[in-house]
């Protein structure tokens, strides 16, 4: 009865007031999750990934973030529209081949369609063959099947991809064999720079957004040239330390700074790795010993200070960890002391008035310890680097 005093106009505004209120209320409450309007991550996603392409390469895409970035940017900016991208799962498609090989000039597809147990299906061997030599080929995410390998093709980090490639055979050298030592001295290169959206919010973006998958195919990326370079350490030690070193720093530069319980806490270990290419280098002498033993020290006390806090899980081969660190920081070859800041590299700084000239058959003359170890230290710079092959010095 009440209610009906209430003349009919004014309840509908009153009841509109309040569902607007509540809207706002809501709106207000949310606006920052909600708000997209400046969210260019998977633009810029695909922006780094074209970007380290080399011009006219062959990139078999898989995963939907990726295909898409880079056929939007292709189609809607006309962004590196040299660079042939083929989608691995849509090239399992009957139609694929015949209504897009028009969109890929000079690309030879093996059959109707990849797919290895079809009779008219083809693997990734058979497409990488019929390309290898007129393409650079490039895959993302990997491959649907390991075929390549029967063929003697490995995959090799490039970018935000992984290459086709041929080791060297240096009785039969020609253009499209991989030389490892010349891929570790070129990282600082090719490796993926930080990216503009490495500092996302993961409250915004949790795992499960594209966004956050971007930057985890970034981190992906990085963490696959630093297990490469490793792989290289015993080969090509003197190229491949540099470069193990050089991808872990930026790597860890780009980590959070806290942890997030998600699945980049995990990547806790690339401290650990790094402090191990800070060990290697010390124990092989190259580079500055002295900054390695101070960021030996550092690094390993970061991965243990993350274990500390909980950031992975702690179990035996972690306890290990800890054991062996302790130990092995303790060591007189790696033990860090403040004090010898100014030294670099093992040498030894010696006062010589003029450079010397080392004369065999002057066999009367008498040289002091100092003057030989210069002598030494010069010739050591003047020597070209024994791990890289014949051809490359």
């Amino acid at each position: 009865e009440a209610a009906k005093l209430i003349p009919a106009n004014v309840r509908t505004y009153a009841v509109s007031g309040i569902v607007g209120s509540v809207l706002i209320f809501w709106l207000q409450k949310h606006w920052d999750r909600m708000d997209q309007s400046s969210n260019y991550v998977v633009e810029q996603f695909g922006r780094e990934v074209l970007n380290l392409m080399p011009p006219s390469a062959l990139f078999l895409t898989m995963t939907d973030l990726t295909t898409n970035s880079l056929r939007y940017l292709q189609v809607c900016h006309h962004h590196r529209q040299d660079v042939l991208v083929a989608d691995q799962n849509l090239m399992s498609a009957e139609w694929f081949v015949d209504g897009q090989n028009k969109n890929f000039p000079g690309v030879a597809f093996p059959a109707r369609l990849y797919w290895p147990s079809r009779p008219d299906g083809w693997t990734m061997r058979m497409m990488v063959d019929n390309n290898f030599g007129k393409f650079r080929v490039f895959t993302f995410a990997g491959s649907k099947e390991k075929s390549y390998e029967e063929a003697g093709y490995k995959m090799i980090p490039f970018g935000y991809a992984e290459e086709f490639a041929r080791p060297m055979d240096y009785n039969n050298l020609n253009p499209w064999q991989l030389n490892e030592s010349m891929w570790a001295e070129t990282v600082h290169m090719h490796l993926p720079k930080t990216p503009p959206f490495v500092n996302i919010s993961l409250a915004k973006y949790p795992e499960g957004t594209w966004e956050y998958k971007a930057l985890d195919e970034y981190y992906i990326a990085v963490n696959r040239y630093g297990l490469h370079a490793f792989h290289l350490m015993n080969e090509w030690p003197r190229s491949a330390l540099p470069a193990c070193i050089y991808t872990f720093e930026q790597a860890t530069r780009d980590l959070p700074n806290y942890k997030c319980n998600c699945s980049f806490d995990y990547y806790t270990v690339w401290y650990k790795n790094l402090g191990t290419c800070y060990y290697q280098s010390i124990g092989k002498e190259i580079g500055n010993l002295q900054r390695h033993r101070r960021l030996l020290k550092d690094s390993w006390g970061e991965y243990l200070r993350r274990v500390d806090a909980g950031y992975i899980y702690i179990d035996s081969g972690v306890q290990q960890d800890q054991t062996s660190m302790a130990r092995i920081l303790d060591m007189p070859p790696f033990k860090y002391d403040p004090a010898l800041d100014h030294l670099e590299q093992g040498e030894v700084y010696v006062e010589v008035e003029q450079p010397l000239d080392i004369d065999p058959e002057d066999e009367d003359r008498v040289y002091s310890e100092e003057e030989m170890l210069e002598y030494h230290r010069r010739m050591q710079e003047e020597q070209p680097d024994d791990d890289l092959p014949p051809g490359f010095h």
